[in-house]
């Protein structure tokens, strides 16, 4: 989990890790242990997620990824690995909706 939030953190604060000639490169870096994010640690992230709390840009709350169990789950893994693989992160991400109640 906090492997996750390290380098979600870096991406959305917009942190370089690299150089701008590197991150274009595509080729699999020799020197660099491959990371993955297991189902489990996704699992364990949605049952975690606090209930009650209104959804984001994208209308995924809470109560929506623990109701659909598996499935939920194994899309949101992909989705992750997929951001993790190419080093970036949906826009939508980046973004905060504030609602104000009077």
């Amino acid at each position: 989990m906090e492997r996750w939030k390290e380098y979600f953190s870096g991406l959305l604060q917009g942190g370089q890790q690299e150089e701008e000639s590197t991150r274009n490169d595509t080729r699999p870096d020799p020197t660099q242990k491959e990371v993955s994010i297991g189902i489990e640690e996704v699992v364990e992230a949605i049952g975690k997620l606090k209930g009650g709390k209104a959804p984001g840009i994208c209308g995924n709350d809470a109560e929506m990824l623990k109701a659909g169990g598996p499935v939920a789950a194994e899309w949101l893994h992909r989705v992750i690995e997929l951001a993790w693989a190419k080093g970036k992160v949906v826009e939508d991400w980046k973004k905060a909706v504030n609602c104000t109640t009077t």
